[in-house]
């Protein structure tokens, strides 16, 4: 059976066209991602090219989004003047494109160390006329030293396991499809978060930071989030943790 929204992606995809849709909901059920065989999804009610070269967005992402939505605002409040936002691992540039429709003030920068995900983020940012500027970086190491650091960092950066799922429907076989090590970390379950913490610490940047851990238990995101100064976790769903916490505290620029 196929999933009410990504059959909606489907039919957009076949246009009317009653066999194409047949041949398309076909390769969904035999195991291809609804978001590759439609050629698009839909996140937040925007419509987005999507292929092989990024990781699908989960419409759980949607819960991360309101999250930096509400810690944008009050760091704008703070600072009197829009925040620079940097999303980390951008992708197909899903979820800063969703913050631009909402706050298209802001500054955005996106982060990816794959350059063909960069590469589908930029044709759906021309497409929605957003400003977000593209850098291929692994963690921050692209980040111009010339560059003013950011006000927030967030991201959904690939966590867990192949037994840590939202749900049946999307099962380690559909992960398996995304591009390599976008789905899972190596090294442990919150290896890219713990690594990205660090880096963010040895940076010395004042940001604040929104990262997604998805399903995983509390007492492992405790262990991960250790050398903040600062942290709590927001549960936008029940079993769903967001970590925001400050990667340093000092004077904000």
């Amino acid at each position: 059976m196929i999933d009410p929204q990504a059959d909606a992606w489907l039919v957009e995809a076949a246009g009317g066209d009653i066999e194409r849709l047949q041949s398309l909901r076909r390769r969904v059920l035999e195991g291809e991602p609804a978001g590759y065989v439609a050629g698009l999804i839909r996140f937040r009610g925007l419509r987005l090219k999507m292929d092989r070269r990024a990781f699908i967005t989960d419409s759980e992402t949607s819960l991360l989004v309101d999250v930096v939505l509400e810690q944008g605002r009050a760091l704008q409040r703070e600072l009197h003047r829009p925040p620079r936002v940097l999303e980390f691992g951008v992708g197909a540039g899903s979820l800063s494109l969703a913050l631009h429709a909402l706050e298209p003030e802001w500054r955005y920068t996106g982060l990816d160390v794959d350059a063909a995900a960069l590469e589908l983020a930029a044709e759906n940012a021309a497409s929605h006329a957003c400003r977000l500027d593209l850098l291929q970086s692994d963690y921050l190491d692209g980040w111009p030293d010339d560059r003013t650091p950011p006000d927030l960092v967030f991201g959904d950066p690939p966590w867990g396991s192949r037994e840590d799922l939202y749900d049946a429907g999307r099962d380690a076989a559909y992960y398996d499809a995304m591009p390599p090590a976008s789905a899972y970390p190596h090294g442990g379950r919150t290896a890219i978060h713990d690594e990205l913490l660090r880096r963010l610490r040895a940076a010395g940047w004042a940001a604040r930071i929104v990262l997604n851990y998805g399903v995983l238990p509390e007492p492992l995101i405790a262990r991960s989030a250790a050398p903040l100064p600062q942290w709590r976790l927001v549960h936008p769903k029940p079993g769903i943790s967001v970590l925001v916490g400050e990667a340093n505290i000092a004077p904000r620029p």
